[in-house]
């Protein structure tokens, strides 16, 4: 391939990349989509969209509850949030259809919540977690909050994550809580007989 090539490959690449990560909200039909990132304009607004290919800037996104492309609505949220309680439990699930783990964690202690293994391709981690802290009246430091970890139902079949509650430099110590789900993805009932 010739150095002329290779720049155009890794040129486009990157406008994909850093459009995937512009991107806002967008319905599970469209969020696997590749879109440019040359400039567009939304169809609600004076403001400008992140691809010419969305018809609604973020703003008018989340304002309206449409999906930035095709303006279907966007449901907010995960579809299924699952807590310490899910611990060593199956859930079902149905493709797109989203997966909110919220566990409590304090990492003033050192240590974490992390994503230990993924076994199974039902399911796959949507972005890196999420620390929420707890409120407090004066942002008193080592109160705690909540690990958050997002996963996506991408096709049927069966899938087992495992969370490990550890801290990340001792390698050779084992986490002091972990938290087992499986995930079964199932087709919806009137799908699966089509």
């Amino acid at each position: 391939m010739s150095a002329c090539v290779t720049r155009l490959v890794v040129g486009v690449a990157a406008i994909v990349l850093a459009a995937a990560t512009a991107l806002g909200e967008l319905c599970p039909k469209c969020r696997d989509l590749a879109f440019t990132t040359d400039v567009g304009h939304c169809a609600e607004c004076p403001n400008t969209t992140g691809s010419r290919a969305l018809k609604l800037c973020k703003k008018c996104s989340t304002r309206l509850g449409q999906c930035e492309h095709c303006r279907a609505p966007v449901k907010k949220g995960a579809d299924i949030t699952l807590g310490d309680d899910a611990n060593g439990k199956t859930v079902a699930a149905q493709p797109n259809q989203t997966l909110l783990v919220k566990l409590r964690g304090n990492p003033t202690t050192g240590y974490q919540w992390s994503l230990a293994k993924l076994e199974g391709d039902a399911i796959e981690a949507v972005g890196k977690p999420d620390y929420v802290g707890d409120k407090s009246p004066r942002e008193i430091v080592g109160t705690g909050g909540t690990y958050h970890f997002t996963f996506r139902a991408v096709k049927p079949g069966k899938a087992t994550l495992t969370l490990a509650y550890a801290r990340p430099w001792e390698k050779d110590t084992p986490p002091i809580k972990s938290f087992t789900l499986t995930v079964e993805v199932k087709e919806p009932a009137a799908k699966a007989k089509q």
